[in-house]
């Protein structure tokens, strides 16, 4: 977004907001999809290809095996029994003997893309967004609000908790290898978005596997049904070259690309009518029925939110956090100095 507002402001970009309404097309998209790409203020400078929910995959099978007489709790929301247990009950509880035991019998409890970064930050965005909603990122970008505070803190104790519990060496996974751990049984869990239903399909259909959204907490400010929703990297257009014949193909695309989009199984945030010479798996219409459901509220990720000097700060010292290889004391006073000198 930082990046994006130096554009904006230097006239370079096309109000897409505003083009969408001038011709009639503002309404045709979902608007969750158009609301991720604005900025703070609703403004709205690039026009959303992609629309996705982001869940956490569990291995039902795992769970039977070593979740013992917790299998409906830790299945069902184990970040949430996590939540509960690391921020009220300390280190012990049945949630605790089961990942202990999952990590006795040679299973890690969950999968992370390391090298990507950015999976790891998600984590560190999820008690803030179930206490503030995205205010807290919000002030924290702004300057108004500290990682050194108590919903910062928070955050960070949970991180390095939920270091723990992930594969060893994660700083160095990948995506692929992620992903792989956990079809092929390695992990019990692994937190990535709708994009993977391709992935997921077989052992889905096959019983093996199932998801949940994030988990919510008690005294809440965002609903069960809000999560982390976003629709991709948006596609911007050079003010000084958008001329009547690309408005056209814009146009084009927009009432044409929908429904080939969700032609090849991926959600659309234009809304469409799903083909009929398409037949989808029950898992596809299974999450596209549950977009439809979604609140109005949705964590958007802090990497679109900070300024780029400050996302890598956090981003890369998060690895350290999570792997008990740096405080949270020095954890918060590292991205909160990287604030103080971008809003300076």
């Amino acid at each position: 977004d930082p990046y994006c507002q130096e554009l904006v402001d230097a006239g370079m970009l096309v109000d897409v907001k505003q083009f969408l309404k001038d011709n009639d097309r503002y309404d045709d998209f979902y608007p969750i999809a158009l609301k991720y790409q604005e900025f703070t203020d609703g403004s709205m400078y690039t026009l959303p290809l992609e629309y996705h929910v982001e869940m956490t995959w569990y291995n039902k099978e795992i769970f039977e095996q070593y979740g013992g007489v917790i299998i409906t709790v830790v299945a069902i929301a184990a970040l949430a029994a996590l939540v509960t247990a690391i921020m009220g009950n300390g280190t012990s509880g049945p949630v605790y003997d089961a990942f202990k035991n999952l990590i006795d019998n040679g299973i890690t409890p969950i999968s992370v893309d390391g090298v990507d970064r950015w999976p790891v930050q998600r984590y560190l965005a999820m008690l803030p967004f179930r206490e503030t909603g995205n205010d807290f990122i919000i002030n924290l970008r702004d300057g108004k609000e500290k990682m050194d505070s108590e919903t910062g803190r928070e955050a960070a104790e949970f991180m390095k908790e939920m270091g723990q519990y992930f594969n060893d060496g994660f700083a160095a996974t990948d995506y692929a290898t992620a992903q792989s751990m956990f079809l092929d049984g390695k992990s019990a869990m692994y937190y990535i978005g709708d994009w993977e239903i391709g992935a997921m399909q077989d052992a889905y259909k096959q019983g093996k596997i199932d998801y949940f959204y994030l988990p919510t907490i008690e005294g809440a400010k965002t609903q069960p049904n809000e999560f982390c929703i976003n629709s991709g990297i948006g596609m911007a257009f050079n003010a000084e070259t958008f001329d009547e014949k690309t408005k056209d193909f814009i146009l084009y695309v927009i009432d044409n690309y929908g429904k080939l989009y969700a032609g090849k199984q991926q959600m659309s945030p234009i809304k469409t009518d799903l083909p009929d010479d398409v037949e989808y798996s029950d898992l596809y219409l299974k999450i596209q029925e549950d977009m439809q459901s979604t609140g109005e509220n949705f964590l958007k990720p802090w990497d679109t939110y900070l300024d780029s000097n400050t996302n890598t700060v956090m981003q890369d010292n998060l690895l350290l956090l999570a792997s008990g290889d740096l405080s949270v004391d020095d954890f918060c006073k590292l991205v909160d100095d990287s604030i103080a000198e971008y809003t300076k």
